[in-house]
C-alpha cells in the first residue's frame, strides 16, 4: 500500500490520457504475425469427442468415464484395449492456417516442387502407465500426411498424460497449385506388438497450432525448429518449443541473418531451415 501511495504521489492519475492508453488498441506481436488463432485449437473431453469420425470407420476405441461413479471428477476419452484398433479424428489444417500462411507455403513448396503443403502442429494428449499399456501407429489420410509411433508403456509407477507432437502437412497439388480439398483424418491404431503383457491405449485430447516457425541461421550453424528438432531425434514427445543447434551444411561464413515465417509450420517453411 505503501508503494502504491508513494507512486500516486510522484505519478497521479489523470483520467483522460490513462483512459485513452487503456483503450488503445494492442501492439503487434513481437515476433512478426504470431498473432492468435481464429479457428479452434484445442480440443478435450466432449470437445474430442466431436472430432470422432462414425463408428463404422473407428473401431476397438470406446468413449467413456474411467470414474463413472465419481460426482466430482471425470476422466473422459477414447479408450481400446487391443491390438488392431483404430480411431480417426477430423482435422482442418487448412481452416487453422490464415490466408497469408497459407500463401506463403503454397509458394514455398510450388518453389521446392514439394507436394507437401503448408504444415500446421498437432500435439496429441494420451495416457501412459507403468501397466498394460500398448503402442500406437500414427498416420494421416486424405487432404494431409503425418507420421508417428507412440508406446504408452513405461517403468514410472505414475499415469500421467503426455503429449505426442508432430507436423501435419496439407497436400499440395503442383499442376494447379491448389491445396486438396479432401477431409484431413488423423488414424491412430494400436499395434499388436506391445512392451507390456497388455494393449491398453487412451486418447484423452488434441491441439493444433498455426504458430510460428522461426529459423535464425549464423556462421556457425542453423536453429532449427521444433518439427526438425523432432525428427532428428525421432521423437516428438513433450517438445513444443525446444530449438536445437546443428551444424550448418556451408563451409563458408555468412552474414547473421534472422528469418521469419508465418506458418506454424508449413512444411514448406521447415524445408527452408534445411538449406
Amino acid at each position: 500500500m505503501l508503494k502504491t501511495a508513494t507512486s500516486l504521489v510522484h505519478r497521479p492519475f489523470h483520467a483522460e490520457p490513462e483512459g485513452a492508453f487503456i483503450h488503445a488498441p494492442l501492439p503487434p506481436p513481437m515476433l512478426k504475425d504470431n498473432y492468435e488463432p481464429s479457428h479452434p485449437s484445442c480440443f478435450f473431453s466432449e470437445k474430442i469427442r466431436e472430432l470422432g469420425m462414425p463408428d463404422a470407420e473407428t473401431r476397438g476405441f470406446t468413449w467413456k468415464n474411467a470414474l463413472p461413479g465419481d460426482k466430482t471428477r471425470a476422466k473422459w476419452g477414447f479408450y481400446a484395449t487391443d491390438g488392431g484398433a483404430v480411431l480417426r479424428l477430423r482435422l482442418d489444417p487448412i481452416g487453422v492456417l490464415a490466408p497469408e500462411q497459407l500463401a506463403a507455403g503454397i509458394a514455398l513448396s510450388l518453389g521446392r516442387l514439394n507436394t507437401d503443403g503448408p504444415e500446421i502442429l498437432v500435439s496429441l494428449f494420451y495416457l501412459r502407465s507403468y501397466s498394460g499399456m500398448g503402442k500406437a501407429k500414427g498416420s494421416c489420410e486424405g487432404g494431409c500426411s503425418c507420421s508417428f509411433d507412440i508406446d504408452a508403456q513405461h517403468a514410472e509407477k505414475i499415469s500421467p498424460v503426455v503429449s505426442m507432437t508432430f507436423g501435419v502437412s496439407t497436400v499440395l497439388n503442383l499442376t494447379t497449385g491448389e491445396l486438396s480439398s479432401e477431409q484431413c483424418v488423423l488414424v491412430v491404431t494400436v499395434l499388436d506388438e506391445s512392451s507390456s503383457d497388455g494393449r491398453h491405449f487412451k486418447v484423452v485430447g488434441l491441439t493444433q497450432s498455426n504458430g510460428m516457425l522461426i529459423a535464425y541461421e549464423n556462421p556457425g550453424g542453423t536453429f532449427l525448429s521444433d518439427i526438425d528438432a523432432q525428427r532428428s531425434r525421432g521423437s516428438g514427445e513433450g517438445w513444443v518449443s525446444q530449438l536445437v543447434r546443428q551444424p550448418s551444411p556451408s563451409t563458408e561464413p555468412e552474414p547473421t541473418q534472422h528469418r521469419s515465417r508465418a506458418s506454424t509450420a508449413t512444411a514448406a517453411a521447415v524445408t527452408l531451415t534445411r538449406t
